[in-house]
């Protein structure tokens, strides 16, 4: 987990205490971006769970990923997000299957693809059900943009 903290990625942990001694489970990832701490380490960014929002196991479903449909390949899959790792997934594109490696990113809710040789892949493709809102945004810009055109537009 520290290596993969390190490495800029989100580790769970489910062993935190609060101050009054009360147990919490949070991802956690180091802040690279901000100043370190007086004693030159860097500050920890904490995403509670649940509070936060971020499900892993709700997101992952929502992905074409071979391996969630197998129970023993999936909880071994959700304990290497969990650590930090990138393990590599089999996803599906275009109706054919690809090797990709994904990590988790907790801030966003989302998983990130990378491919062998690390260059990042867009999600959107491997989504079970594609993004609609996208479309429709490009279509009020393109009605907004006929209607500047038109003098209609304030």
């Amino acid at each position: 987990q520290s290596v993969n903290l390190i490495q800029g990625r989100a580790v769970y942990r489910d062993d935190l205490l609060k101050l009054g001694g009360e147990p919490y489970k949070a991802w956690i990832k180091l802040d690279m971006d901000s100043q370190k701490d007086r004693y030159h380490n860097f500050q920890t960014l904490q995403y509670h769970v649940p509070t936060y929002g971020f499900e892993l196991e709700k997101v992952l479903e929502s992905f074409n990923i071979k391996e969630m449909a197998d129970e023993k390949k999936r909880e071994a899959l959700i304990q290497q997000l969990e650590k930090g790792n990138r393990p590599m997934v089999t996803v599906m594109k275009d109706g054919a299957e690809q090797k990709l490696y994904m990590e988790t990113s907790p801030r966003y809710s989302q998983l990130n693809f990378f491919r062998e040789d690390g260059k990042p892949e867009k999600r959107e493709q491997f989504l079970k059900e594609p993004l609609l809102d996208k479309n429709i945004k490009l279509e009020k810009g393109k009605d907004q943009a006929k209607e500047q055109e038109q003098g209609l537009a304030v």
